[in-house]
Parts: C-alpha cells; sequence; structure tokens
C-alpha cells in the first residue's frame, strides 16, 4: 500500500518519502508491524488531499488520511526531512511491482529510531534499530559519527554493545 500511494502522489507532483515504523516493518520483514504509514513531504496538503481523494482515501484534521477498505491511517509529518538535527538530502528507493517507493536507507532507518531512544529515551525506538541493524547491512561509521554529531556517544555505545550481545 505505501509504495501504490507513494507512486501516486509522484504522478501529481508529489515526492513523499516514508519514514518511522514501517520503514522498520519494510526491513525487518514484518517483524515489527507499524500501524501506520508515515510521509514526508514538502508538498501542501491540500495537494496532497486531492491526490488521495483520487483514490478513496478521506482526510482527518491535521495531516492525517485513512480509506474505509483498508486498516491503517495515513500520516503526513511536517517537513523537511531530518534525522535528529541532520537534514537528511537523499534516500533510498524500493521497486514494488509496478510502484516505486521512496524511503528511508536501512541505515537512515536505525538513525531515525536511535533519534528517538537518544532524545526522548524510547526503548521501543531503541529495539526497532536494533532489529533493522541485525538484519540489514547497515553504515556503523555513519551512524557513529551522526551520534557524535548528535552528541550522544555515550548511547550509541550502549545500542553496539547490546547489537554484538544479541548477535
Amino acid at each position: 500500500m505505501a509504495a501504490e500511494i507513494c507512486q501516486h502522489l509522484h504522478d501529481r507532483g508529489i515526492e513523499a518519502i516514508l519514514t518511522g515504523g514501517a520503514v522498520v516493518s519494510i526491513y525487518s520483514d514484518d517483524r515489527y508491524l507499524s500501524a501506520d504509514l508515515d510521509f514526508i513531504t514538502l508538498s501542501r496538503m491540500d495537494a496532497i488531499e486531492q491526490a488521495l481523494t483520487e483514490i478513496g482515501f478521506i482526510r482527518y484534521p491535521g495531516r492525517y488520511f485513512s480509506h474505509p477498505d483498508k486498516d491503517m491511517l495515513i500520516e503526513f509529518p511536517p517537513g523537511p526531512l531530518s534525522i535528529g538535527d541532520a537534514p537528511v538530502s537523499s534516500t533510498g528507493k524500493m521497486q514494488v511491482g509496478e510502484w516505486t517507493l521512496n524511503l528511508l536507507t536501512p541505515t537512515q532507518c536505525v538513525m531515525d529510531r536511535l533519534a528517538a531512544y537518544y532524545h526522548w529515551d524510547d526503548e521501543q525506538s531503541l529495539e526497532q534499530a536494533l532489529l533493522v541493524a541485525s538484519m540489514n547491512e547497515v553504515s556503523f561509521e555513519e551512524i557513529r559519527a551522526w551520534s557524535i554529531r548528535e552528541s550522544m556517544t555515550d548511547k550509541y555505545n550502549a545500542f553496539r554493545d547490546r547489537l554484538s550481545k544479541d548477535s
């Protein structure tokens, strides 16, 4: 569903990037299941609403959408896309049948989950970061450098220690 939505938006000139728990679901082969799809875009909400209404979505107050035949909420958090304090300039793409899905890379997904752990002590996000890091090829050097810029070296080391113990 995420790829279909992403492609539909793209076909209407709206570039959107899938982030959050749905990306964890993808990179963990659904070992973690997300209840929503979070897309970051710089497009205006009225343009997004017009595009999504074409395929049956209904807008709720704010930046949320749902579809009567689908059991998933869609949210458009405000952009621009960043992970912690770091702006994101390029992301990944995944081909799903005829659709192209724009999404965080596995490394960016780990950083995104670590950001919640670093700044809000969200243990569930740490577990998600560990899951994605253990199942995918990620750049630990990039994650470490970003963690240093976020002033979170101690929490990064705790993450790496946990990853080593869990392996």
